[in-house]
């Protein structure tokens, strides 16, 4: 097994031991992370977003072609959390049909 998947696993298995189920049908607040190449950032990104005190949320990985492993561990992160989509960004995807919630917030996984 390659160094890198190797780092992937052990990853998902640390991750898988703080496993939470969410169950809403209506977040409060839709946030949008938009990443490239960011897979340095993307675990400690999304972490942040979880462990906010509104767990009513959805927050949507927009994955812009990154030629890394950002969208793998995204990927592996919406396996702990079901409040993460994890989408590959095109010039045909429509935001608006991605989100659930009337209040939505955009950051860049390079800003955490």
């Amino acid at each position: 097994m390659g160094d890198k998947l190797l780092e992937m696993y052990y990853i998902r298995e640390t991750l898988l031991e703080s496993k939470k189920d969410y169950t809403f049908d209506n977040p409060k607040v839709s946030v949008i992370v938009k990443a490239h190449n960011d897979e340095k950032k993307i675990i400690k990104c999304l972490r942040a977003l979880s462990k906010q005190s509104l767990e009513e949320i959805e927050i949507i990985v927009l994955d812009d072609n990154s030629t890394d492993a950002t969208y793998s561990l995204a990927c592996t992160y919406s396996e702990v959390d079901n409040r993460v989509k994890v989408f590959k960004q095109n010039e045909g995807t429509d935001i608006s049909k991605l989100v659930k919630s009337d209040k939505v917030v955009t950051i860049s996984a390079k800003k955490i």
